[in-house]
């Protein structure tokens, strides 16, 4: 497989040597710099598109290591010193503030190995990449690219890991990955825009019903749109046709030039312009899936046309609304979550019958108690309204049904139901990753270990650089009691996305699974600082803080619990988890209890969670089990 990382980066007359670790001067010689600053300047220079976080930097240069900010902020002192980069002046590194820091310099791109012709307009093969030119601040530069989700090193390592689990395609299959259009404007305002309309392009081609058909999905088309060799990566997932299109708007026109490169020969064989009005971009995803059905010799039938035209609203101000509210909704942080709610309520109120924007309010609604720690009783009224619009309007949409399944599972506590509407879902949509991803989660709560494992293999397949399911494949794994996978896939979901706190939650869990309990507490903290303090990260400290005979540690929890309660909602069952670490049993049923007044979603791993594990032999336990109608859900008697 040819290597996709870069060798290097040029920037300011220097040369950033990523083989060596070295960084050297215009006249060729190395310059001395510490190897943790020649990291902080690595992770810079490859997210140089977008502001990083002092958080991010420091989970990527110091993983699994608890350090104070100081360290970070004296290897950024220390490159500003190489680069003569004075605090107020921004010619290399400049500091955003609030929010961390951003490389601003030039960049050339050193790359090994790369002959990919699809990215040189005159059909050469590139031995360079280069950033954009400076342009007068009054002009915003004419090409920029602004998705970076995975850099181009650690794809190069995730690639390896993922491209054993991706199964062929069939002879006579077909796979093809739309790619984010790439922002032409400069503005960030529109990436809202570039992002949904590939998004709602591959759901169009998904919707053609052909067994042959494999759409790679949209976590997967955004890495894959980062790398230095777009094809080399395509092939080495299995992908046979790349489509990728550039977003431009001036005044209020819109232009999108569309391709379709084909991955074996690296040959363009289409492409297209289409103009629209910004107020009149209705449609255009139906137009563009259609012309690449047709070039890889797949037809719409009627029906399948006429159902690609009932899932959007006529309105253009809810389609608008409705595209940001999924950007935001993607970002998965409790901030975004509420940003990501705004804009589907928006887009309900434009149009009152739009699924697609009732499903989004339901599923948002749904997952926050997840994510943000929302408690139920302040959700719940809304999230039924919404899902009953959503099914009365869309009765045929996938969403609608994976939003209910949601709802089902996380706030009617009726696993059933859910599972049945998990079903629905595939079927409406055989290519939806999200869709696989849920039903496997379903299918773990009944003890379905087989099929559950299954359903993640295929998530995976269909969106093979997501990392949320390798975080949830790990989960089932674990729970499945294969430790091995379920580290790998842990460990995959971490190095595709190392911001996100799912993989290192369930890392966490299974190094505690394993004993390994210095290593889960690193992990645990990373899930604290990465979540904005998620609840989880207080009772899985706490339940290895026990293991580990730290109990003055658990109190603190406890006392920081009780503080956090003093000004923000913490779930009871987070009480009562840290109350069982401490042997404070009484205690830890009483918080149970009212967890279950308040519906706290939590419950619904009463019987196989490890944070309660000890409870398990009081008498009290099973009549809480019962009354929270958890038993029915039978993973700890399936793995027993």
């Amino acid at each position: 497989m040819v290597a996709v990382a870069p060798r290097g980066y040029r920037f300011e007359g220097y040369r950033l040597d990523l083989v060596r670790r070295r960084i050297l001067d215009a006249s060729g010689a190395p310059i001395p710099l510490s190897g943790r600053a020649f990291d902080v300047l690595a992770h810079l220079i490859e997210h140089r598109d977008v502001v990083v976080s002092k958080d991010a930097l420091m989970l990527a240069v110091w993983p699994h290591l608890v350090v104070e900010e100081n360290n970070l902020s004296q290897a950024i002192s220390s490159l500003r010193r190489v680069f003569g980069d004075p605090r107020d002046v921004s010619r290399v590194i400049a500091t955003v503030q609030g929010r961390g820091y951003r490389f601003v310099a030039n960049v050339e791109v050193d790359i090994a190995d790369s002959d990919d012709s699809d990215d040189a307009p005159d059909g050469s093969t590139p031995t360079t990449s280069a950033a954009p030119k400076a342009t007068p601040a009054a002009h915003p530069p004419q090409r920029k690219r602004r998705y970076v989700w995975v850099s181009a090193a650690v794809l190069a390592v995730v690639v390896v890991a993922v491209a054993w689990l991706v199964t062929r395609s069939e002879p006579g299959s077909i796979s093809i990955v739309v790619l984010p259009f790439e922002n032409l404007t400069g503005d960030g305002e529109y990436d809202y825009l570039a992002v949904g309309l590939a998004e709602e392009t591959s759901v169009s081609l998904a919707q053609i019903g052909d067994a042959r058909l494999r759409v790679i999905g949209d976590v997967s088309a955004k890495a894959i749109s980062q790398a230095s060799s777009a094809t080399d990566l395509g092939r080495s997932l299995g992908v046979d046709f790349i489509a990728r299109s550039t977003l431009q708007v001036e005044g209020s026109s819109v232009r999108v030039n569309a391709r379709l490169l084909r991955v074996a020969d690296r040959e363009q064989i289409w492409s297209a312009v289409f103009d629209r009005q910004l107020t009149d971009v209705l449609g255009l995803q139906r137009e563009l899936s259609v012309a690449l059905a047709e070039q890889i010799r797949l037809r719409l039938s009627p029906e399948v046309a006429a159902a690609i035209d009932a899932r959007q609203t006529r309105s253009p101000d809810a389609y608008r609304l409705y595209l940001k509210g999924r950007h935001a909704w993607n970002k998965f942080t409790p901030a975004s979550f509420r940003e990501a709610l705004g804009f589907f309520r928006q887009a309900a109120a434009a149009d009152a019958k739009y699924a697609l924007a009732w499903a989004g309010i339901a599923q948002t609604l749904t997952t926050s108690q997840i994510i943000a720690d929302a408690p139920p009783q302040t959700i719940a009224a809304d999230a039924r309204d919404a899902i009953a619009r959503a099914q009365r309007y869309g009765p045929g949409l996938a969403e609608v049904w994976n939003a209910a399944g949601y709802f089902s599972n996380f706030i009617e506590w009726d696993v059933t139901t859910a599972l049945s509407q998990a079903r629905k879902s595939v079927m409406l949509d055989p290519n939806s990753a999200t869709a696989h991803m849920f039903l496997g989660v379903m299918l773990l709560e009944i003890g379905e270990f087989g099929e559950a494992l299954n359903m993640m293999r295929r998530a995976r397949e269909l969106d093979p650089l997501w990392a949320q399911a390798f975080a949830l494949s790990a989960m089932v794994a674990n729970y499945a009691g294969d430790h091995d996978a379920a580290l790998n896939f842990a460990r995959q979901a971490i190095a595709i996305a190392p911001d996100a706190f799912v993989g290192h939650l369930q890392l966490g869990n299974i190094y505690f699974a394993l004993g390994r309990y210095e290593e889960a507490l690193a992990a645990y903290a990373a899930v604290e600082r990465l979540s904005g303090g998620n609840s989880r990260a207080y009772s899985s400290r706490a339940r290895t803080l026990a293991r580990m005979g730290r109990v003055n540690d658990v109190r603190a929890i406890l006392d920081a619990l009780r503080a956090r309660a003093q000004v923000q909602d913490v779930p009871p069952y987070t009480f009562a988890a840290v109350h069982t670490a401490l042997g404070e049993f009484d205690a830890a049923f009483e918080w149970l209890e009212r967890a279950l007044e308040v519906r706290d979603v939590s419950l619904l791993g009463l019987d196989w969670d490890s944070d309660t594990e000890t409870l398990r032999t009081d008498v009290r336990f099973a009549s809480l089990i019962a009354r929270c109608g958890c038993a029915t859900r039978g993973v700890i008697g399936k793995n027993e």
